[in-house]
């Protein structure tokens, strides 16, 4: 049985975590705290394999905080990284830092399940998720982006929507609620609504109906019958 912490400051996503690791039905063992200190201290002498460090890159100085008391508390522990935002140059500092390994809070389960595989095995991981726009902004590819559908509107951020933004902004202009896309996609609902901020922010507008216009779809909902003319009846 692998030994794996998981430092949240939210009591219902430190549960939601916990509940993930069991239903993965590898025996993992999962302790949970709310920062590096009070972990160190409830969980004083446990085998520690793994250590997941819930973060958000938009308080950039709070995360290289959290991850260098982390390091010092734990030297010997390969720590993940479970970020709300993805920003390339704290990236850059983060793996400088020394953690083996960075996951998006909206990636899907299948992602946190190979990055236990992968850096329990002894190698890094970064989320499938930004790797073509971690590997488009560090060799200065444009950036300029679009997003794929019949219609096109420039990402004013300049980062493109993740494989999983596109499929979550495609089911929003549809009309599925949050609940709905989470159940489809196998995602908490909060990762869900985390994405939705970053999609409307990426694209820079401010709902939905302006997103169902970029995305060119048809709200769900009974199908609308064309009126069309008579053009003549058998006799």
């Amino acid at each position: 049985m692998d030994t794996i912490g998981f430092i949240d400051p939210y009591p219902v996503v430190r549960a939601g975590f916990s509940t993930f690791l069991k239903e993965l039905g590898q025996h993992n063992e999962c302790l949970i705290s709310s920062d590096p200190t009070s972990f160190a201290r409830q969980h004083k002498g446990a085998d520690l394999k793994l250590l997941f460090l819930s973060i958000n890159s938009e308080d950039s100085q709070k995360s290289l905080t959290l991850m260098e008391c982390s390091k010092n508390l734990f030297p010997l522990v390969p720590i993940v990284v479970f970020d709300e935002t993805y920003a390339l140059d704290l990236l850059v500092r983060y793996f400088k830092i020394g953690i083996k390994g960075y996951l998006l809070k909206s990636d899907p389960g299948i992602h946190i399940k190979q990055c236990i595989q992968t850096v329990l095995a002894g190698s890094g991981y970064l989320s499938p998720s930004c790797w073509q726009t971690f590997m488009d902004e560090l060799t200065g590819k444009t950036n300029e982006r679009v997003v794929r559908g019949r219609r096109t509107h420039t990402v004013v951020s300049g980062a493109p929507l993740t494989n999983r933004e596109f499929e979550i902004a495609t089911l929003l202009s549809k009309g599925e609620k949050t609940n709905s896309i989470a159940c489809q996609l196998r995602l908490l609902p909060s990762a869900v609504s985390t994405s939705k901020r970053k999609i409307l922010s990426k694209l820079n507008i401010s709902n939905i109906i302006q997103l169902r216009d970029i995305m060119d779809v048809e709200p769900k909902g009974p199908q609308t019958q064309r009126k069309t003319g008579s053009k003549g009846t058998a006799a």
